[in-house]
């Protein structure tokens, strides 16, 4: 890797928000966290974060809905999706929305850290 990627994670489950900043925060990458779409804009906007990895299912604003915020004010900001009530419609939904992976829980680390390690090399 060669610079710390910032990673801003956003979940309503505090205890999936932990268990992420632990495990990427160990592999070397800088992580923020929210508990939902209204704190992720709020740290969008105060840190350089380059890839947005959220839960679909949130209150106060959806993953669909904070993903459309981010498309509009924050394009450069890569995005990746995790949920546990994934369908095929949301997954179509979101890819056309410019998600570059869309993941079930539980969330194939692998695959994400893969993900997040390419993300480091663009």
């Amino acid at each position: 890797m060669k610079e710390k990627l910032d990673v801003l994670v956003v979940d309503d489950e505090p205890e999936i928000l932990q268990l992420l900043e632990l495990l990427l925060s160990r592999r070397g990458f800088s992580v923020k966290t929210a508990l939902n779409g209204l704190e992720a804009i709020s740290t969008l906007n105060a840190y350089d974060v380059k890839v947005l990895l959220t839960d679909l299912k949130m209150p106060a604003l959806s993953g669909m809905k904070l993903i459309e915020l981010v498309r509009m004010d924050f394009p450069e900001v890569k995005v990746l999706v995790f949920t546990g009530f994934g369908s095929l419609e949301t997954e179509t939904k979101a890819l056309k929305m410019g998600v570059s992976r869309y993941f079930l829980k539980p969330l194939p680390v692998e695959e994400l850290l893969s993900e997040l390690n390419d993300a480091c090399k663009t």
